[in-house]
């Protein structure tokens, strides 16, 4: 059984669901599989809390949602949620740097995967880069432009999957997901399947 996480990004900037599919069990164990994004300066248009808490609702219909991690600055979206009925909802953990470091870990291990309708969030890894006046002095941080998805993806995950306490993979746990990307498991998810050249493998 696969659990969603959704998190919701701003209120004067553009709007960002990210929907988050998790199993501990198997490989790829998380997927970004729907992404939804609202730039009210693009569209010349700004929405409402209660506008976007629609725009969410309609998002999540007949998805199985076990968390909701809200931008600690968003508030009032939050409230409106609350009012609509909305449960299991939760402040994001707003920790840039280690954030960012524990996103590029889960990449870089493959344990992550996004697919390739999240066009927003796919572009925003292509532009992001970091402050070269901060650089300069010796700070780490982020230039804080066009990462409205990315922002979305890095709370979820760290909100809900850091510990501090975690520690590395053990070697059968190492093997199996092994294993699984080889394609030796035949129930991955139906949108990571590659019906022409393998049923097995993910596609992106």
């Amino acid at each position: 059984e696969f659990r969603r996480v959704l998190f919701r990004s701003g209120t004067t900037n553009p709007c960002a669901f990210v929907l988050l599919g998790y199993n501990p069990n198997k490989y790829p164990n998380l997927w970004v599989e729907d992404e939804y994004y609202y730039d009210s300066r693009a569209r010349q248009s700004q929405k409402t809390d209660s506008e976007y808490a629609d725009d969410l609702r309609q998002f999540l219909k007949d998805k199985n949602v076990k968390a909701i991690y809200i931008d600690p600055s968003a508030a009032s979206f939050k409230a409106e949620l609350q009012r609509g009925g909305m449960d299991n909802l939760f402040d994001a953990e707003n920790e840039v740097n280690d954030g960012i470091r524990f996103v590029a870990k889960y990449l870089n291990r493959g344990t992550v995967k996004i697919v390739r309708k999240c066009k927003h969030l796919i572009a925003e890894f292509q532009s992001y880069v970091w402050d070269p006046k901060s650089t300069k002095i010796g700070i780490d941080k982020p230039l804080k432009e066009n990462d409205h998805a990315l922002d979305a993806l890095r709370y979820v995950l760290y909100s809900h999957f850091y510990n501090k306490e975690m520690g590395e993979l053990s070697s059968q746990t190492l093997d199996r997901l092994y294993n699984e990307t080889r394609g030796i498991v035949d129930d991955l998810p139906s949108f990571f399947q590659q019906p022409i050249e393998s049923p097995h493998i993910p596609r992106f």
